[in-house]
């Protein structure tokens, strides 16, 4: 998943690569490993419109981070069913996989997720196959040339 959003100080579209789950109910949710020394998540608590990218879809939200219990307790099952490395970011942080120690120390998990929205938001990664339109003119041209040659 890729995140659009807007840097703090530049103002400029900027962009961040992240782990993506899905929910059942199809709420997407990233871990922030490094929580608020990341430089994605202060550019995302100065301006919280972001645009989402993933494989199947682009759109508009409001990132926040993951604040409610349930839902915390939620996004640490999900992640911990697909991803082993839920465990190494708990254990680093002190953390046992229990719920009592998750919301005990929840005020050290970044967990944020997005809520779809109609407002303007920064743009999408440009695509970046535009060069496929160069080589499939190419091929064409270049098939010609090497059958004048014979």
């Amino acid at each position: 998943m890729v995140i659009a959003h807007t840097g703090r100080k530049s103002g400029m579209p900027r962009y961040t690569m992240t782990e993506m789950h899905r929910a059942d109910n199809g709420q997407l949710y990233a871990p922030c490993a490094y929580g608020e020394h990341a430089q994605w998540y202060k550019n995302i608590i100065a301006d919280s419109r972001v645009t989402v990218q993933t494989a199947h879809e682009t759109f508009s939200a409001r990132a926040r981070r993951v604040a409610d219990d349930n839902e915390l307790l939620m996004v640490v099952d999900l992640i911990s069913k697909r991803n082993q490395f839920i465990q190494t970011y708990l254990a680093r942080l002190g953390i046992e996989n229990t719920p009592h120690s998750i919301l005990e120390n929840k005020d050290k998990l970044y967990f944020i997720t997005y809520d779809r929205t109609k407002e303007i938001t920064p743009p999408p990664m440009p695509d970046d196959l535009k060069w496929l339109w160069v080589l499939l003119l190419f091929i064409p041209i270049l098939g010609l040339w090497m059958k004048q040659r014979k």
